[in-house]
């Protein structure tokens, strides 16, 4: 079952929307280790894992004001 997410995680993505770095930051650093675990299981290096770790989160910060928060981030 889904955990409803924090009010700290509501508040850095609403951040986020308004083209904040430093929560764009904060994003990136509480989510980068669920993200690294993922992109390692289908990487052949730790440097391929990162580049696409980046890229996905350049994608993220491009397209967070289309996030849905009723949904799981």
């Amino acid at each position: 079952m889904h955990q409803p997410r924090s009010i700290a995680e509501e508040e850095i993505i609403s951040q986020c929307k308004t083209g904040s770095l430093k929560y764009q930051e904060l994003l990136y650093k509480h989510f980068y280790g669920y993200a690294m675990g993922i992109s390692l299981r289908y990487s052949f290096n730790r440097d391929d894992a990162m580049e696409v770790v980046n890229d996905a989160f350049i994608k993220v910060f491009n397209a967070i004001n289309n996030y849905d928060s009723d949904k799981p981030f």
